[in-house]
């Protein structure tokens, strides 16, 4: 079965689904989540599925109980907020701005401690399993591990443009960071040395960890999606496909280049252009689209036979 939700009036930015998949958050150019007086560029669910926290180019972070509609702003940066995520304890957040800087915060408090270093817009910014490290990307081409006790940081540095997205691996052992110089870099959260991943053609938007740490994910800016093995840093031989087909109990929905719907390695769905978007969630069989034109599109295929699908 499939939704198509057009009640924005702006380019989506950010989707995401709560941890139960019943419920889905959206960010966007209209200024929605309700409260912010700008773009929303990031949101994210805290663990308990009750709670989404917001990051907006008015420079205002906001937690919203999604049960009673009410929020709490959190105020600090200066400017525009283009990543926010919580920690895997639940405890805190942490936001990345314009303004160069980072911040984390205690979401039962306020408080917060303001992180200094990037000489460049902060664009994505993580945290590692322990909750203990926050990983930050930034228009200054460097990655940076910050202790969140302490404030203090390790810079990395490799990319030559800016680095558009960063993660940490599950076991908390690398960072992976995707930059506009079209290179990928797997970083050793211990002895800073890296491996750099080359053949994309063009910047690259988005990466990510396979939940075993072995292959990592990335995305270009042609949508373009490519899997790397993170022991030898190369490009694998593996499709998408063959991917998820090895990886069934751990990896559900990915799209693929020619604009496939892959379940289990098996094309099912192909998306016409009204149904495309930049910006993709999924959930258990369950997969969230946000486009340019507003429209979040969401496509449920847990009830489906297999047959049935085509």
């Amino acid at each position: 079965s499939s939704t198509v939700l057009e009640r924005h009036s702006g380019r989506v930015y950010s989707v995401a689904f709560s941890p139960d998949g019943k419920t889905v958050v959206s960010g966007t150019s209209d200024c929605t989540i309700r409260g912010h007086s700008g773009e929303v560029y990031s949101v994210a669910f805290f663990p308990d599925g009750r709670t989404v926290v917001s990051g907006s180019w008015d420079s205002t972070i906001r937690l919203w109980d999604i049960i009673s509609g009410s929020s709490k702003v959190l105020r600090g940066h200066s400017r525009a907020i283009y990543s926010v995520a919580f920690s895997p304890d639940g405890i805190t957040v942490v936001s990345g701005s314009s303004d160069y800087t980072i911040r984390i915060w205690d979401t039962i408090s306020g408080g917060t401690l303001n992180l200094i270093g990037h000489s460049g817009q902060v664009w994505s910014v993580a945290f590692s399993p322990d909750s203990a490290t926050v990983v930050s990307g930034s228009g200054d081409s460097t990655v940076r591990l910050w202790d969140i006790k302490s404030g203090s940081s390790k810079v990395l540095k490799g990319h030559s443009g800016w680095v558009n997205s960063v993660a940490f691996s599950p076991n908390g052992g690398m960072v992976v960071s995707g930059s506009s110089d079209c290179t990928i870099r797997i970083w050793d959260t211990n002895s800073g040395s890296s491996k750099i991943l080359k053949g994309h053609s063009s910047w690259v938007k988005s990466v990510a960890f396979s939940p075993n740490s072995e292959t990592v994910i990335s995305t270009d800016g042609w949508n373009i999606k490519k899997l790397w093995n993170v022991e030898f840093g190369q490009e694998t031989t593996t499709s998408l496909e063959d991917y998820q087909q090895k990886n069934q109990q751990t990896t559900s929905m990915l799209i693929d280049k020619d604009s496939w719907i892959l379940k289990n390695g098996v094309r099912i769905l192909w998306l016409p252009i009204s149904l495309r978007g930049d910006v993709v969630s999924e959930h258990n069989w369950i997969i969230a689209i946000g486009n340019g034109q507003g429209r979040v599109v969401i496509i449920d295929f847990s009830q489906c036979e297999e047959e049935n699908i085509f």
